[in-house]
């Protein structure tokens, strides 16, 4: 019996620049519920710097499905290779508001430290465009699942 080994590739990511500029143009805003307060609201005074200034880049990224990215293939450890270790793991990756990988963290592991290790360092590898909402770049999370298999 032969078995081809081959390197693992993570699941496809499609690009969706159109239908993702399609959800964001219908997207609609949460609003916090209005509630009665004792004593009318007081305006709040602003300098010009804090006006430009984005709350969003420092609160938690936005969750996206499907982000723009070029995810780099993860080498197969040799030695899990050897062992015809198999698996899927699945990285957590937040995006910053350059499209870089600022962090990706094992969210679900393949039961074998060399596969995980080589999915997060295929991950942290990656290129991405940054997500936009209202023209403007927001750090966003998503989830990259990665395969290792043997085909044959």
């Amino acid at each position: 019996m032969v078995v081809e080994l081959l390197s693992p590739t993570p699941m496809p990511v499609m690009r969706l620049a159109k239908a993702a500029a399609a959800t964001r143009a219908t997207a609609k805003p949460t609003q916090p519920p209005v509630t009665p307060s004792a004593s009318p609201p007081v305006a709040e005074t602003r300098s010009p710097a804090a006006l430009t200034t984005r709350t969003t880049d420092q609160g938690a990224p936005q969750s996206i499905s499907q982000p723009n990215c070029l995810i780099n293939p993860p080498a197969y450890p040799p030695l899990s290779r050897q062992r015809e270790e198999t698996g899927t793991v699945l990285i957590s990756i937040i995006i910053d508001t350059r499209g870089k990988i600022e962090n990706a963290v094992i969210k679900q592991s393949s039961r074998f430290k060399r596969l995980d290790q080589a999915a997060r360092e295929a991950a942290l590898g990656s290129l991405c465009r940054p997500w936009l909402e209202n023209g403007q770049p927001i750090r966003t999370t998503s989830d990259i699942p990665f395969i290792f298999k043997f085909e044959g």
